[in-house]
């Protein structure tokens, strides 16, 4: 999956990636890797990494249930890169 050319603002949300940090749930783990002041200028499919979740649950459905409602408001444009195939469902 690859985003969008432009500011990392534009593409993905950092305040609310900060209220996730800060909610410190036992269960879900972040960490950020990309700066909010950074200019995507994306050439390949390769994409780029914003940061990461660790997610444990009881099993893979769980952990997806889980992660579906985070990565939709963390990228502004999640239907257009969405993981899922039923972009619409949040």
């Amino acid at each position: 999956m690859s985003v969008e050319t432009g500011a990392a603002t534009d593409i993905f949300d950092f305040e609310y990636f900060d209220q996730l940090i800060a909610e410190k749930r036992a269960d879900i783990g972040y960490y950020l890797t990309m700066d909010p002041k950074r200019y995507l200028a994306i050439q390949t499919n390769s994409g780029t990494n914003f940061g990461f979740a660790n997610i444990c649950g009881d099993d893979y459905e769980d952990c997806k249930r889980k992660l579906k409602p985070i990565y939709h408001k963390l990228f502004k444009n999640s239907n257009k890169f969405s993981l899922w195939e039923d972009k619409k469902e949040q």
